[in-house]
């Protein structure tokens, strides 16, 4: 069953959406980014790991860096702190 909502939330809705349809590509541009540093191993002079990279980089947690291929796993296997 469909839960009705408010016309304000309505329009918040169309706020938000707007806010997403114009990040959206720079989203997926930077999770691209984040990819390709992390399977060239170019983060690995200067942090050794790709969590280090992110974190002290960019100040993204291992998870959130992990996002632009969550299902690669490469968790724990890299890390060296």
């Amino acid at each position: 069953m469909k839960r009705r909502v408010t016309s304000d939330q309505r329009e918040r809705l169309a706020g938000y959406e707007r806010t997403i349809e114009r990040g959206l590509a720079t989203f997926v541009e930077v999770g691209q980014a984040l990819l390709a540093v992390l399977d060239e191993g170019l983060y690995v002079e200067r942090y050794g790991t790709f969590e280090a990279y992110t974190r002290y980089r960019w100040g993204l947690s291992y998870s959130a860096g992990d996002a632009a291929d969550p299902g690669r796993g490469r968790g724990d296997a890299d890390r060296s702190d």
